[in-house]
């Protein structure tokens, strides 16, 4: 209400952001092994087999059945699409598709990436970082945005000398970054391990806060 002497009681809306940048302890590489026959039974037996070394390979390397899984599988009719061909409009081949996802410790990405190729891989889907756990991170992000729109708050209030009375409205959200980059996957036993960056991960958060402000100091 109106006095006569103060602004009438309102809302102030303010947000703030918060980020915590940290290094990846885990890489997510996908991994497939595309197969093509002229039946679909041979395209999958032959993609089995390719699999199946691929997968004792990566094993041999200490990386854990639990992260390991099979992320995609597709049997795919090619058909023949030359109008001039004497098989235009039949299937003439079958294409398999089998996609692994690794979960392996960055400094080893590029190693898996070199074993699978030896295994029989011959397709990279992605290569991205992240944390195993980031709980702590997201506490902080959220912690470092709430603040910031606190003192945005403060701010205001301060400088046109009406009062918080207390906030209304909260909102939170949190997002990330994830930055990679892989170079293409190596045949050559002999080759130097083929080079992974994983650099930094962004944990970050964003808070909105509505208050209730009064003109009365």
């Amino acid at each position: 209400m109106n006095n006569g002497k103060h602004r009438t009681d309102g809302s102030l809306s303010v947000s703030g952001e918060g980020e915590v940048k940290v290094k990846p302890d885990v890489a997510i590489i996908e991994v497939g092994v595309l197969t093509t026959s002229k039946s679909a039974r041979a395209a999958i037996a032959d993609n089995a087999e390719r699999m199946t070394d691929l997968v004792k390979r990566i094993k041999k390397m200490g990386v854990p059945e639990e992260d390991l899984q099979t992320v995609g599988f597709s049997v795919s009719p090619i058909i023949n699409y030359d109008k001039d061909s004497s098989d235009y409009g039949k299937v003439v081949l079958y294409q398999v598709e089998n996609t692994l996802s690794v979960r392996i410790e960055p400094a080893r990405a590029g190693a898996v990436l070199d074993e699978a190729a030896a295994g029989g891989a011959n397709q990279v889907r992605q290569v991205t970082f992240g944390l195993r756990n980031d709980a702590a991170q997201r506490e902080k992000a959220m912690e470092l945005a709430v603040r910031a729109a606190m003192h945005k708050a403060e701010l205001v209030t301060k400088t046109m000398g009406i009062a918080l009375l207390g906030p209304t409205n909260i909102n939170v959200s949190y997002g990330g970054r994830f930055f990679f980059r892989a170079e293409a996957m190596r045949s050559d036993a002999a080759a130097a391990t083929t080079p992974v960056e994983s650099g930094v991960l962004t944990v970050s958060a964003s808070a909105s806060i509505t208050y209730a402000v009064s003109s009365r100091r």
